[in-house]
């Protein structure tokens, strides 16, 4: 488990790769991943396939207040290509939006993945209506360009974030750098 400074005291932000968690701590994870994503939510086979390939290092955070959880960032290996993670979800109760969450959720991820795999990158694709680019490229991401569009007909766009030798791990942005949009 990994935290950052910037949290307040009654907040926490559990890591774990997916071979860590036991079938209570996956029925939470599968729940409120639904609760976050009402629009594409996963089935329990699909989600078990994501979290229990330990091949892809599946990796997921959580960030809870005063033990409920109310945000998710998940991710895990791209199948071809071991030196590239791959975002798959973000997502925060839409009671506790714009409260900086996300980013924490993010900085702590970013982190973790830089710190316990040996990846070169990380990628994301998001949705044009989910408007990203700029919170992205706040923690980093950069090289964006839209790859394609999705079955709505809705452009997908990447953005990547490369990992630096040569500076330090723990100079990733923090909260007070930049403001998030309302």
């Amino acid at each position: 488990m990994s935290t950052i400074e910037s949290i307040k005291p009654k907040e926490k932000i559990q890591s774990r790769f997916g071979h860590e968690i036991n079938e209570k701590e996956f029925q939470r994870i599968h729940q409120l991943y639904n609760e976050l994503m009402p629009t594409s939510p996963w089935s329990e086979k699909f989600m078990k396939q994501i979290l229990f390939d330990e091949s892809r290092s599946p990796l997921y955070n959580t960030f809870e207040i005063e033990g409920e959880s109310i945000g998710l960032v998940l991710g895990r290996l791209l199948k071809d290509d071991k030196d590239v993670f791959n975002i798959s979800s973000i997502g925060v109760k839409k009671e506790h939006r714009h409260k900086k969450i996300a980013t924490k959720l993010m900085q702590s991820f970013i982190k973790d993945v830089f710190e316990q795999t040996s990846v070169k990158k990380i990628i994301v694709h998001f949705r044009e209506s989910k408007n990203l680019k700029s919170f992205y490229e706040k923690l980093g991401f950069s090289g964006h360009k839209i790859v394609g569009t999705y079955k709505n007909k809705e452009a997908k766009h990447y953005m990547e974030l490369l990992r630096r030798e040569d500076e330090e791990r723990d100079e990733l942005p923090q909260e007070g750098d930049f403001e998030e949009k309302k």
